[in-house]
C-alpha cells in the first residue's frame, strides 16, 4: 500500500512541473510566432500558431492569427475562412495585443472575415462582414474610408464577373514551368530572351532561356552569377536583352541593381545611383524600348501614397537622372506595383491597391495623351483581374498579349505557372475559325469539281486526264493537276478544276457580307480537291453567299457572338448547290432577232411561197399557223445560217404564222406574220361549138351568078375549117382522142370539154379562136365582093 502511495504522490508532483513546462513552450512559441507575424513572414508564424492551437483549439485569438496567416498563404486562402468565422463570435474591442493569455479576438477579425470571404467569391457574405466591421470599428483606430473601398470592390467585381475579358491562356511547357511556383517572367521586346523565378524548396532561384526553334530553351539558373546568395527577383529586360533590372531586399529596404548580358552571360548586378535607389524602399523598375527611360516605384518622400510609380531619363554618362513622380493621375494614397511600359510606349501597365478595382491589387493601364500626360486608368478586367491580389502583369505586342504568372489547380503544373495570354479587345478581337465543305449537284450543267474522263471545252471545265496550257493554267482541251492549278504537261487528278480561256478562276466563292451595308467583307475559294474551306471573323453579325457558275447561289446567315464556341464555328451538313434553272429571255418583235421583210405576204393557195428570214446562227426556229383561231400545222427548222427561206404553203383565206425562236443562250424571239392565200383564176373558154356561129343572114340580092359564088366560096370555108379542126385534132392527146372519139353523146362530150377546160387544157382554145376569126373575115371579103361586083354590073 505505501509503494502505491508513493507512485501517486510522485505523480502528484511531477504533472504541475510539466504542466508548467508545456505552458512555457507554449508560451515560447506563442512569442516566436508573433515575432514571425511582425516581419509578415506568415508562412513561419503559421506552424507555430497552429501547435498552440492543438493545445487550446476555442482560443479565438489564435484563431484570429490562424486566420490571417492563411489568408496570406496563396494556395491556402480558403482554409482562412472557417478560423476566422471561429474568432469573429467572440470579438472584444479590448483586445490586447501580443498578450499569450488573449483568448479573444479584436474588432477588425470582422474586415479580415470580409476578406477572407471575398477572395473566395463570396462576395455577399463579404460584404456583410464589412458592413458589421463599420458598426464597430473606432474611426480614431481604423481607416473607415479602407472598408468603405472593399464594399466598392465587392459591387465592382459582381459586375466585372458579369462581363469578362476575353482572353486565351497558354500554358508553357514543362521546361519553364515546374511542380513548383514559376513567376516574375520578364521577356526582352524582341521575345527572344526571358527571365522568371522558380521558388526552390531552399531559396528562390533566377533562370534565363532563349528561344531557339520557336521553343524556349532549357532555363539555366543565373542566381550566381548575378552575384547574390539570397533571394533576388527580377524586374524587367531591356528591348534587345542585353541589360535586366532585379529587386534585391536589402535588409528589408528594397533595391534596384543592374546586370549586363555579355558572352553569353550575365555579369555580376551593380546597384543602381543614388538618384534611383534611397533609403526607403524601391521596389520594381522597367525600362521604355530605347532604353533611355526608366519607370520604377519607390515609398519615397514626396510621394503621393505608399509606392508611387516615378521617371527617370539616362543621361549622357549612363546614370540616371532626377526622377519625376506621374502624379495623382496615375498614383493614389495607396500602393502602385509592377510597371511595365508598352513597345510604343504609349500604354503604361502596372498594379494599384488605390484605383477602383475588384479586390486586392488590380491590374491597370494608362494611354499616354497627346500633350504627354497620362489619361485616367482603366481596369484590365476579369479574370485577368481576381478579388485576390493581381501583380507583376508584363505586356507584350503593345498589350495585345502578355506573359502572366497565375495559380490555377485545374490546368496548371504546379503552383503558380507562367502562362502566355492573348488579349482580344475591340482593337484587337477575337478571330473565329470558319469552316464547312461546299457541293454541287452531281447533274449540274457546269459542276465545280470535274470528273475522270472529263474534257475541257468551251464551259470552262476541266478533269483528269486532260493537258494544262503554258502558264500552268488551262484552258479548252488542257489538263488539269490533282487539286485545280498545274504546270504544263501535268494531268488532273480526282476532283481537278479549270476554266476554258487560259484562266482557272475560282469556280466556286464563298462572299462573307455585311447585311447592314452590303458590303463584301472577305471572298474565299473552297478546296478544289475536297470542297473543304475556312476563314477568319470577328464576332458579329454576317451573310455567307455561296456560288458557282451553272448554279443557283445559296445565302446563309452568320452569327458570331460572345457566346461562340472559341474553338470556332462548323458549318453544319452540306452546303449545297443546286443547278441553276434560268428563266429565258423573251423578246419580241424588233426587240428580237428574228428578221422580216414585210409583215404581210400573200400567195396563190396552194402554191408554194419562200419568205426569206434573218435568224441567230444555231438557233431553234418553231412556226406555228393558225386560221380562224385554230392551230392548222406546226413545224421545227434548224437555223444553219444567218439567212434562210421559209417555205410555205398558203391556205386560201387570211392566216396567222407565228416565229418562235431560241438561241444558243435559251433566250426566245418572238415574232410573226400574216399569210394571205388566193383562189386560183380561171378564165372562160368557149367550146369548139360555140366558136363556129352561123353568118348573119344578108338580105336576098337578085344577082345573077351571086348565088354559086356564095356556093363556092362558102364550101372553101369548110373545107378550111375541116384542115384547123384536123390540125388542132392531131395535136390532142392521143389518149384524149380516143376518149372523145369514144363518147359519141353530146352531153358526154361538153362534159368532157368543161372537164378539160377545168384541168387546164387549153390548147385546143387557142386554135380555135384564130380559125374561127379567119372564116368570119374570108365570108366578109367574100360578101364584100359579091356586093362590089354587083354594083359594078348595075
Amino acid at each position: 500500500m505505501r509503494k502505491y502511495l508513493w507512485v501517486i504522490s510522485a505523480l502528484c508532483f511531477l504533472f504541475p512541473v510539466t504542466l508548467s513546462a508545456q505552458r512555457d513552450s507554449l508560451r515560447n512559441d506563442f512569442l516566436d510566432a508573433e515575432s514571425w507575424f511582425l516581419f509578415e513572414e506568415f508562412s513561419e508564424a503559421l506552424p507555430l500558431y497552429m501547435k498552440i492551437h492543438s493545445a487550446d483549439p476555442e482560443n479565438a485569438n489564435i484563431n484570429y492569427k490562424i486566420g490571417i496567416c492563411l489568408l496570406n498563404d496563396p494556395y491556402q486562402k480558403e482554409k482562412s475562412i472557417r478560423y476566422l468565422l471561429d474568432a469573429s463570435e467572440h470579438i472584444n474591442p479590448d483586445y490586447k495585443e501580443n498578450s499569450y493569455k488573449e483568448r479573444t479576438a479584436p474588432p477588425d477579425v470582422l474586415y479580415y472575415l470580409g476578406k477572407a470571404y471575398m477572395v473566395n467569391q463570396d462576395l455577399d457574405r463579404a460584404v456583410e462582414s464589412f458592413e458589421r466591421f463599420l458598426e464597430l470599428l473606432d474611426p480614431g483606430e481604423y481607416d473607415r474610408e479602407l472598408v468603405n473601398e472593399q464594399i466598392r470592390a465587392c459591387r465592382n467585381a459582381r459586375l466585372m464577373m458579369r462581363i469578362p475579358v476575353d482572353i486565351d491562356l497558354r500554358l508553357l511547357d514543362s521546361l519553364i514551368n515546374t511542380r513548383y511556383a514559376d513567376t516574375r517572367p520578364v521577356v526582352s521586346g524582341d521575345g527572344e530572351k526571358m527571365v522568371f523565378v522558380t521558388e526552390l524548396p531552399f531559396y528562390d532561384g533566377i533562370f534565363f532561356t532563349e528561344m531557339a526553334g520557336g521553343e524556349w530553351s532549357y532555363p539555366r539558373n543565373i542566381t550566381a552569377e548575378l552575384g547574390f546568395d539570397a533571394d533576388v527577383y527580377p524586374a524587367c529586360l531591356s528591348s534587345d536583352g542585353t541589360e535586366m533590372i532585379l529587386y534585391f531586399d536589402d535588409d528589408y529596404i528594397g533595391s534596384l541593381y543592374h546586370s549586363e548580358f555579355a558572352d553569353g552571360r550575365w555579369l555580376p548586378a551593380e546597384k543602381l545611383g543614388e538618384n534611383i535607389n534611397t533609403k526607403f524602399w524601391e521596389s520594381h523598375a522597367c525600362f521604355s524600348s530605347d532604353g533611355q527611360t526608366l519607370y520604377f516605384t519607390s515609398n519615397r518622400k514626396g510621394s503621393i501614397g505608399g509606392l508611387d510609380i516615378y521617371r527617370s531619363d539616362r543621361q549622357g554618362d549612363g546614370s540616371w537622372g532626377i526622377p519625376e513622380n506621374l502624379g495623382p493621375v496615375v498614383n493614389t494614397r495607396h500602393n502602385e506595383m509592377s510597371p511595365f511600359i508598352t513597345e510604343d510606349g504609349q500604354t503604361l501597365y502596372f498594379s494599384s491597391y488605390g484605383h477602383d478595382g475588384m479586390g486586392g491589387y488590380d491590374i491597370f493601364y494608362s494611354r499616354r495623351n497627346e500633350d504627354g500626360s497620362w489619361g485616367v486608368p482603366v481596369n484590365l478586367g476579369y479574370p485577368l483581374n481576381t478579388t485576390d491580389d493581381d501583380l507583376f502583369y508584363h505586356p507584350v505586342d503593345n498589350g495585345k498579349a502578355a506573359y502572366y504568372s497565375i495559380y490555377d489547380e485545374e490546368r496548371g503544373i504546379g503552383r503558380h505557372d507562367i502562362y502566355y495570354v492573348d488579349v482580344y479587345s475591340p482593337e484587337n478581337p477575337r478571330m473565329y475559325q470558319v469552316t464547312g465543305h461546299l457541293y454541287t449537284a452531281k447533274d449540274a450543267e457546269e459542276p465545280v469539281r470535274g470528273a475522270i474522263g472529263d474534257t475541257v471545252g468551251d464551259a470552262g471545265l476541266a478533269a483528269a486526264g486532260d493537258t494544262v496550257g503554258n502558264g500552268g493554267l488551262a484552258a479548252a482541251g488542257d489538263t488539269v493537276g490533282n487539286g485545280g492549278l498545274t504546270a504544263a504537261g501535268d494531268t488532273v487528278g480526282n476532283g481537278g478544276l479549270a476554266a476554258a480561256g487560259d484562266t482557272l478562276p475560282a469556280l466556286a466563292v464563298v462572299h462573307v457580307v455585311n447585311p447592314a451595308t452590303g458590303d463584301t467583307l472577305l471572298s474565299t475559294s473552297p478546296d478544289r480537291a475536297t470542297g473543304a474551306f475556312s476563314f477568319s471573323l470577328p464576332q458579329g453579325i454576317y451573310r455567307m453567299h455561296f456560288s458557282a457558275p451553272g448554279h443557283d447561289p445559296v445565302v446563309m446567315p452568320l452569327d458570331i457572338t460572345a457566346y461562340t464556341d472559341k474553338s470556332g464555328v462548323t458549318l453544319p451538313g452540306e452546303i449545297r448547290l443546286e443547278p441553276e434553272v434560268k428563266e429565258p429571255l423573251v423578246f419580241e418583235g424588233e426587240a428580237g432577232s428574228i428578221r422580216l421583210t414585210d409583215s404581210l405576204y400573200t400567195g396563190q393557195a396552194g402554191e408554194i411561197l419562200s419568205i426569206p428570214l434573218q435568224l441567230l446562227e444555231g438557233s431553234t426556229l418553231i412556226t406555228r399557223i393558225w386560221q380562224d383561231s385554230v392551230l392548222v400545222s406546226t413545224d421545227t427548222l434548224e437555223a444553219d445560217s444567218v439567212w434562210m427561206a421559209l417555205e410555205l404553203e398558203p391556205l386560201p383565206g387570211t392566216s396567222r404564222v407565228e416565229l418562235a425562236m431560241t438561241d444558243t443562250e435559251g433566250n426566245i424571239h418572238l415574232n410573226k406574220f400574216i399569210l394571205q392565200g388566193t383562189e386560183p383564176v380561171m378564165a372562160h373558154e368557149p367550146s369548139l361549138a360555140e366558136t363556129v356561129q352561123e353568118p348573119p343572114q344578108a338580105e336576098p340580092v337578085a344577082v345573077e351568078g351571086a348565088e354559086e359564088e356564095i356556093i363556092a366560096s362558102a364550101e372553101d370555108g369548110a373545107a378550111a375549117t375541116d384542115e384547123v379542126a384536123a390540125d388542132a385534132q392531131e395535136e390532142v392527146p392521143a389518149e384524149d382522142a380516143e376518149e372523145a372519139a369514144g363518147e359519141t353523146d353530146p352531153g358526154k362530150r361538153k362534159d368532157r370539154m368543161a372537164e378539160q377546160a377545168d384541168e387546164g387544157v387549153r390548147t385546143t382554145g387557142r386554135w380555135i379562136w384564130p380559125v374561127t376569126a379567119g372564116i368570119v373575115a374570108v365570108a366578109a371579103l367574100l360578101l364584100l365582093l359579091i356586093v362590089w361586083r354587083r354594083r359594078r354590073r348595075d
